[in-house]
């Protein structure tokens, strides 16, 4: 059959098409007879100032393609009486065309004579952010306007960047991204944590699938099942956690990304853990410097020189017994920075463990390993010791545990076991023990909290920030 004929789309003259202000400020004008010098453009945004002189308005217009402003020079002369330059407002939506010109002034190196104003947006006097700086926690009870501010559009630009660079690596290693359903039946984590769904409005007695089901807390076992096909896959999805933890780090819905691997033991998994993040942070700082120069001015001084000395130093890979006997050491030490709550063997690390161990590696992303059983999830591989179990954290400056994983447990007798020992029943993933029955082989796996990691590479104080919508204890505004 005779493929389609697909028509050639009309020529549209360069005057016609709409311009990002992002490539408007990567033109070069070097003088007055260059060629782009009074090229006629078309472009839209959202006014961030205006100042009036005489008889000219300049104004910063703004499209989120970039940190920058465009500069417009609208002059009264050269305009239609009928505009009104009143409603010229901060928040105001225009569309604009004009000729673009080598600016005189400092601030900018090119700027857009304005010849003809195409809409003005219809505009409330209690528009609420003007010109000024306002705090985090303002802006995060207005979430559908805070993009409109350079913070939260800079936070939305480095956000897109990361989940670029994450899946680029991933696929440059040969990963497949697949989907994992938001809805299940199974708590991966064990912790009981969950939003149940699928009642039937109708009957509180009947569920809509047939039996309990919840939001995912993680994709990671269905991840293994693909794992156990494909050798190498992962994915990248929101996931869902009822804890009611009311801290800077946590969120009730966060993206997690999961790689799965067959073949991988957990010091694998820790390799891939640092040359992925490495990877996406150096892409950062490559492309995205501008963007992360506004959060080392205002955010968390000294920000890109972490970043760069992050990049350039390998991570430190610990025992869990290895770093309990530092920190406790630590406890001692009568010139310790932080003070810490008691710590045993057989306990997680807490807030203040965490900040210590950064303290003491001077801000090092650490690998901790082989966790006591009793603390981790029934599915990590169980080591010979009969106390300790092949999982894994790393642990990051100023977020804490930013990745977490294992090696899973593979072998069917040992499987069993450990759900006896959590005391879950076998019937209710009875799939999940299909695996280790059916071409079963040693396999590992982690998740990485992706607010965490936009919270590490901008200094941001609290995750709510890192993410558009935030979800959280007793917040789920818009």
């Amino acid at each position: 059959m005779q493929a389609p004929i697909v028509p050639t789309p009309a020529y549209i003259p360069y005057s016609d098409v709409l311009s990002l202000i992002r490539d408007i400020l990567s033109t070069s004008i070097t003088d007055h007879d260059s060629p782009v010098h009074k090229q006629v453009v078309r472009v839209r945004g959202w006014i961030r100032s205006v100042r009036a002189q005489q008889q000219v308005h300049f104004i910063a217009l703004n499209d989120g393609s970039c940190f920058e402003n465009l500069q417009l020079v609208l002059s009264h002369e050269n305009n239609n009486a009928s505009i009104d330059f009143l409603a010229l407002k901060t928040g105001v939506a225009i569309e604009v065309e004009g000729k673009l010109h080598k600016s005189p002034g400092a601030k900018q190196h090119i700027e857009l004579h304005v010849q003809v104003i195409h809409y003005l947006s219809p505009h409330d006097s209690e528009y609420p952010l003007q010109k000024k700086r306002h705090s985090f926690e303002m802006t995060r009870m207005i979430p559908h306007l805070r993009v409109r501010t350079n913070t939260f559009a800079t936070i939305t630009r480095i956000r897109s960047a990361l989940y670029r660079s994450l899946n680029h690596y991933l696929h440059s290693q040969g990963y497949h991204w697949i989907n994992v359903p938001a809805i299940t039946t199974n708590d991966c984590e064990g912790a009981g944590d969950l939003f149940s769904v699928g009642f039937d409005i109708n009957s509180s007695k009947r569920h809509f699938f047939g039996k309990p089901a919840y939001l995912s807390v993680s994709g990671q076992l269905n991840a293994e099942s693909y794992a156990c096909g494909m050798s190498r896959v992962y994915s990248f999805a929101p996931i869902f956690r009822a804890d009611n933890s009311n801290t800077r780090k946590h969120l009730s819905e966060f993206w997690m990304l999961e790689p799965e691997g067959a073949w991988l033991s957990y010091h694998d998994c820790i390799s891939l853990a640092e040359n992925l993040i490495k990877y996406a942070v150096s892409t950062l700082l490559e492309h995205n410097h501008t963007d992360l120069e506004l959060f080392d001015t205002y955010v968390h001084k000294g920000i890109i020189a972490e970043l760069g000395y992050f990049v350039q130093t390998p991570f430190k890979r610990m025992e869990y017994t290895e770093v309990l006997k530092m920190l406790k050491g630590n406890e001692n030490n009568k010139n310790k920075t932080h003070t810490m709550p008691p710590l045993e063997w057989g306990m997680d690390l807490a807030t203040e463990h965490e900040k210590a161990l950064m303290t003491h590696t001077n801000n090092v992303p650490v690998a901790i390993m082989n966790y006591p059983k009793e603390i981790k999830p029934f599915y990590m591989y169980h080591n010979d010791d009969e106390r300790t179990v092949r999982g894994i954290d790393i642990i990051f400056p100023r977020v804490g545990e930013l990745v977490g994983g294992s090696e899973r447990e593979y072998r069917l007798k040992e499987l069993r076991m450990a759900l006896t020992e959590k005391k879950l029943r076998e019937e209710e993933l009875s799939w999940y023990v299909d695996l280790r029955r059916y071409g079963t082989v040693p396999h590992s796996g982690f998740g990485l909290g992706f607010e965490r990691l936009i919270q590490f590479v901008t200094g941001m104080a609290n995750i709510r920030d890192c993410i558009a919508f935030p979800r959280a204890p007793q917040e789920a505004l818009c």
